[in-house]
């Protein structure tokens, strides 16, 4: 019998409603093609990442049709370069997609990141048939010398609140400074504390924040070596724990967010790359719109 603070009906709730948006195919195609105008709009992502444009004649509610994109799962690069520039765009793509555009594909399965070495995509600019989704192209020919980071499956693909995400981003820089006053104020009030928590548990959330905010710890600059750092199996020591002291449940943004952020760590790791994540957090920070929001905590 599952203990009451695995809040199994909010896990089972979710996995319910993920489920009917993965089976919903119209949804998904009108994801993809926002997904495909964000990324037509970001200068810094564009020529090197490339979704395929809905063929929408041929799109129903039991079948999402796409233009065909070459590549291969990226565990499955042998070149270090390629390897290495994989993961550093996915883990660049995913903190733009949540502190820049508030919508995250949350299914960071290895098959998802298609990486063509030759960078050859069909270019583009809309769906084929009229239709003009804002393609994302590699260049003119629709090739890039560097290849290309293919993305596939936006079933799961789901927008966040600006208030939400401004918090979020506290957290992981409260993380990334080890500041553990900080991240349990963040953690209060994005809903994973209630602040009345035993000590035993507040020091279990802490220890796997940091755990959390180790690749982006210190300077600018400063690489990380993601390879044989275990940093899931090192979180869920923590969540053994935590699993017999939450007294409430994860707010429910959390469970897609992390399976995304923990799926690019553990692709990072797959790789085997060394990446500077504290300078891609600090270029995070730098363009995030706060809205007016105070920039301190307490």
């Amino acid at each position: 019998m599952a203990p009451a603070t695995l809040f199994l009906d909010k896990i089972l709730g979710h996995a319910r409603e993920e489920l009917r948006r993965e089976c919903d195919y119209l949804g998904e195609a009108a994801r993809t093609a926002h997904f495909r105008r964000l990324l037509a709009a970001e200068p810094s992502l564009r020529d090197e990442v490339y979704v395929p444009a809905v063929v929408w004649p041929l799109t129903t509610g039991r079948v999402l049709a796409t233009e065909y994109v070459a590549g291969v799962p990226v565990d499955a690069l042998a070149s270090a370069a390629d390897r290495q520039r994989a993961g550093e765009l996915i883990l660049r793509l995913t903190l733009i997609e949540l502190f820049q555009w508030r919508f995250m594909q949350t299914d960071p399965n290895f098959a998802n990141f298609l990486y063509d070495v030759g960078g050859a995509s069909s270019g583009a600019s809309g769906d084929g048939n009229g239709h003009g989704d804002g393609g994302a192209v590699a260049d003119a020919t629709g090739a890039s010398a560097d290849g290309v980071l293919n993305l596939i499956d936006f079933g799961a693909a789901r927008s966040f609140d600006r208030p939400f995400v401004a918090d979020y981003l506290r957290l992981i820089q409260a993380c990334a400074a080890r500041e553990a006053d900080a991240i349990l104020h963040w953690s209060v009030a994005l809903g994973f504390l209630t602040g009345d928590e035993s000590r035993t548990m507040r020091d279990a959330h802490v220890g796997a924040s940091l755990v959390v905010g180790e690749p982006f710890a210190g300077a600018p600059g400063t690489p990380y070596a993601f390879a044989g750092n275990d940093l899931a199996a090192r979180t869920a020591g923590y969540g053994r724990v935590m699993l017999g002291e939450r007294l409430c449940p994860p707010p429910v943004e959390a469970y897609s967010l992390h399976r995304r952020l923990s799926g690019a760590f553990l692709i990072a790791g797959r790789l085997g790359v060394t990446l500077d994540a504290a300078g891609l957090l600090a270029e995070t920070v730098g363009a995030f719109e706060w809205g007016g929001r105070p920039t301190g905590w307490g």
